[in-house]
């Protein structure tokens, strides 16, 4: 077995912990949640492709036609200020870092999202060694490019790697590259992870 250099978590439904803003928003103002995870794949891909700051712009055009009044600074608020930091994954990664692992995140976000996570969590910015945002990198899981990227910039080899992700396409990707991916659902699975690698957290 290889020996574990590099642990890697994604962001949202991870070290960030709500119920999802598709669920949340087709709840509050009364949509189908298809037709708002159609917006989301439709905004956040104009999003990535145009490169322009300003989230709002890409889901103007859908509030007014469900004539849902929200300002910018409402609409980002909602979105991104309703998630609790998971403190027990914070210890963890703590401690992983002081048993020399190098601890990365690997996220599709948006720059408004990390702008109002770096006021709420300040502890975010500094629990890992470095982050892979697919706001910066242009790089989006599931695709096998946002992988690749992470490890060459990592200097590490795939099955060297260890991955948590709450989307069942992403660890499957993850898994087609030879990384040591798991389904992150709760604590118990980054438990049952480091174990079966002898990976032991002493401080915890």
């Amino acid at each position: 077995m290889q020996k574990i250099k590099l642990i890697t978590f994604d962001v949202n439904g991870v070290l960030l912990v709500s119920k999802p803003f598709t669920q949340r928003f087709a709840y509050e103002y009364e949509l189908s949640e298809q037709v708002v995870v159609q917006q989301f794949k439709q905004a956040y891909q104009q999003y990535l492709a145009n490169q322009k700051p300003g989230l709002y712009r890409y889901w103007k055009e859908f509030l007014d036609k469900h004539s849902i009044v929200l300002s910018e600074e409402a609409f980002l608020d909602y979105w991104f200020n309703n998630e609790t930091l998971n403190t027990q994954l914070v210890a963890c990664i703590t401690a992983l870092k002081r048993n020399g692992f190098m601890v990365v995140a690997l996220s599709n976000n948006f720059k408004e999202a990390m702008t109002i996570y770096t006021q709420s969590f300040p502890q975010l910015a500094a629990v890992f060694d470095q982050t892979f945002y697919s706001w910066q990198t242009g790089f989006v899981k599931p695709d096998e490019e946002a992988f690749t990227h992470m490890l060459k910039t990592m200097d590490v080899s795939p099955d060297s790697c260890i991955f948590f992700d709450d989307a069942i396409t992403n660890v499957q990707a993850a898994k087609r590259l030879g990384i040591n991916a798991y389904l992150y659902t709760s604590y118990a699975v980054v438990q049952q992870a480091l174990n079966e690698h002898s990976i032991e957290l002493y401080a915890l």
